[in-house]
């Protein structure tokens, strides 16, 4: 079970901050931030014998193994086209794994030693609910079937490889941290001292462990850890430039009229700290308060000069009991009320420009965002939104998403027909005649969550309307772009419009 680990002195007042940016500082190119790490996802067998790990290569990903005293490495898996999506280790010799490809998700077993790559099963979404082989010969899967729109927990037998529906499964996903590893604990804090590090796996007799560090200026580094040994050998990191010529992330914390707090993530640029351009990021998943990881975007736009906070609602919307009395409508509403708290302490502070403010999100947070442009045209001069939901009767309709955001659209659903108000009050889709700031909008025409088509038609309506608007839409990327070209384009063009409407 994989925990995060907050080292203690790291949440500091939120009155002492760290410039990024001073004069004369060299440029950081845009692909700095944004490639990845070509050699991620590293695990580690049962025995101890082998490490594992995802390559890329030619935008396409595989599993390797490493002998950990031979130092001898190995293909195993052999895709042509798709992505290893996750994996784990069966026993000592197999290892599970999922691959994703445009047209579906399937689930595969492998021998370790190269004997083969076998199909098990194909759907439209595939995940493992955990990493275990039940009894020698079960897995839990999580699947959404071809033709289906809903995402359930399934037993697999390995034997048969049919899917069981475990019916009433609700899921547990909570990362803990076993009080058996307290002393490896100080152990690794010891060997490495990290801001923050992850146990992502450990052999079945504790010798071996793999750890991922990171920090908010520090792209993830993999070590294995050798109890015996007591000795930190560094897997891969992902480091191009130094820690310290990027932008500190400090959380902070303010309180709404109803007392309850609200938390974020404040980082500045070099160039000052007072009367800032600032860009406003809203973030659905609130579950985590101390979570200080490297995040591409803002250190890019920080570097850029802005100052950008991230905001998390304060509605949970993760599984828990509060989260199942919730629906999309209460936690819209509580997205909007944080951020125009936090918004309005920016500008108490003196760090925000008043007249100089821009809203940015993706997904859900983009959802926020375009809902920003003519909900709150006098707080933000600019919106922009990637694979941002622009007609939320149409994702309803189709989505019955998994993750974070089942119990706010299922309790949509339930109460859809009294709420047909609401949800086009709050479709963008359906309120463009009201927004009048200019919008920045990016999208892949592969977008299998948000349709294209809606958005073609929302782009073409604004400019019927002569409103400034930015179009990027990638024909062959889905609702995340994985081209790094395409990543590096829809930056830069992120970058010049926020240049050019935030003076």
């Amino acid at each position: 079970m994989t925990r995060a680990i907050k080292l203690p002195g790291l949440f500091l007042l939120i009155f002492l901050y760290a410039n990024c940016n001073m004069p004369g500082q060299q440029s950081i190119p845009t692909a700095y931030f944004f490639t990845q790490n070509n050699v991620s996802d590293y695990r580690i067998s049962p025995d101890g014998v082998f490490v594992s790990y995802v390559k890329r290569k030619n935008e396409v990903t595989n599993i390797f193994v490493k002998n950990i005293v031979s130092g001898y490495s190995a293909q195993i898996t052999y895709l042509k086209i798709g992505n290893i999506k996750s994996y784990y280790w069966a026993n000592d010799n197999t290892i599970f794994y999922i691959s994703s490809k445009p047209d579906g998700e399937s689930l595969y077993y492998v021998n370790t030693k190269g004997r083969g790559n076998y199909k098990t099963l194909n759907a439209n979404s595939i995940s493992f609910i955990d990493s275990k082989l039940w009894y020698n010969k079960f897995i839990l899967l999580s699947l959404k079937k071809h033709g289906e729109q809903t995402k359930q927990a399934y037993s697999v037998n390995i034997a048969t490889w049919k899917p069981t529906l475990i019916a009433g499964y609700k899921g547990s996903y909570k990362q803990f941290l076993n009080a058996n590893n307290a002393d490896i604990i100080k152990a690794i804090k010891k060997c490495l001292n990290p801001s923050y590090f992850d146990i992502i796996d450990n052999d079945a007799k504790n010798n071996f462990y793999i750890l991922k560090t990171y920090s908010d200026r520090q792209k993830d580094a993999f070590y294995l850890y050798n109890k015996t040994k007591n000795t930190c050998d560094l897997l891969s990191d992902n480091e191009a430039i130094t820690p310290s010529n990027l932008c500190e992330t400090k959380p902070v914390q303010f309180s709404k009229t109803s007392g309850k707090a609200v938390y974020g993530f404040l980082t500045l640029p070099k160039s000052g700290t007072i009367n800032l351009p600032t860009v406003i990021i809203p973030y659905a998943n609130s579950n985590s308060k101390n979570n200080l990881g490297f995040v591409p975007e803002v250190q890019f736009l920080a570097h850029k000069g802005y100052a950008v906070l991230q905001i998390k609602s304060t509605l949970n919307v993760g599984y828990s009991n509060e989260a199942k009395k919730n629906d999309l409508k209460k936690w819209v509403f509580a997205m909007q009320a944080d951020i125009i708290v936090a918004t309005k302490w920016l500008i108490k502070k003196q760090i925000a420009n008043p007249s100089n403010i821009g809203i940015y999100g993706t997904g859900f947070g983009g959802f926020i965002a375009l809902n920003a442009a003519y909900q709150k045209p006098q707080i933000f001069k600019c919106a922009a939104a990637y694979s941002g939901i622009n007609n939320l009767f149409t994702y309803l309709k189709e989505h019955n998403t998994a993750s974070i955001y089942q119990y706010l659209l299922y309790n949509t659903k339930k109460k859809s027909l009294n709420e047909a108000s609401f949800i086009r009050n709050f479709s963008p889709v359906f309120n463009t005649d009201k927004i009048n700031i200019p919008l920045f909008i990016a999208q892949g025409g592969k977008d299998n969550l948000i349709s294209v088509n809606e958005t073609n038609d929302f782009v073409k309506i604004l400019r019927k309307r002569n409103i400034k608007i930015k179009y990027l839409v990638k024909d062959e990327e889905g609702h995340t772009f994985k081209n790094k070209e395409n990543i590096i384009e829809l930056y830069n063009n992120l970058d010049n419009f926020f240049k050019q409407n935030l003076n």
